[in-house]
């Protein structure tokens, strides 16, 4: 088993995020993700619930009491936030608009047809890149938005930055895509054989 320094470097590496693009994710500063990591500090149990909740990783394999990474009734929870918060046409939160349509497949809708189609790691996938969608369009709507420049003013004239959020939500609702409708392929990001193949698994 691991403790949580090893773990939460095991995730950020496995889902391919730089301690900066993880620390833009959870709103914090990147050195505090490297302090994490290298155990010189632990996050607040607030944060600590999010990394959990962004990775849909369970809280015990997270602090070491456990080697098994997923908790089915803790995938069944966040997904049944992600799809009220995304897809749900009575959602009213004040971020709807930013949130496109998005045709989710019936196997993926209806519960029972989900946990029978979709592996653990592949459901976590799904949600690890909806939240990714969600927070770069939000980040990049946020830059771009007239109404919100006032609170961001050092970054507005940065096309760089504005650039980057635009790539990087393309590319996660693209691999969403591919994780709801192709689910015969493997994971893209897979912590289980990751672990199997440094001998953690």
């Amino acid at each position: 088993m691991l403790s949580f320094s090893e773990s939460i470097k095991l995730l950020r590496t496995a889902y391919k995020l730089s301690t900066r693009d993880l620390a833009m994710i959870l709103d914090i500063k990147a050195p505090s993700i490297t302090a994490w990591e290298s155990g010189k500090s632990q996050p607040t149990l607030e944060m600590f619930k999010s990394i959990c909740n962004l990775f849909a990783v369970s809280s015990d394999f997270m602090l070491g009491f456990s080697s098994k990474i997923y908790n089915e009734d803790f995938l069944l929870e966040l997904e049944k936030e992600l799809t009220a918060f995304c897809f749900s046409e009575h959602y009213s939160g004040s971020h709807k608009d930013l949130i496109h349509d998005f045709p989710l497949p019936q196997k993926y809708i209806d519960e029972k047809l989900r946990v029978s189609s979709y592996t653990q790691v592949m459901r976590a996938n799904i949600i690890f890149l909806t939240r990714m969608y969600i927070a770069y369009r939000i980040a990049r709507y946020t830059i771009a938005s007239p109404s919100e420049q006032r609170y961001c003013k050092a970054l507005i004239d940065n096309k760089d930055l504005l650039k980057k959020y635009e790539d990087q939500e393309y590319m996660y609702i693209c691999r969403l895509n591919d994780a709801l409708f192709k689910s015969t392929i493997d994971p893209i990001y897979d912590i289980e054989q990751l672990l199997h193949q440094r001998g953690l698994g």
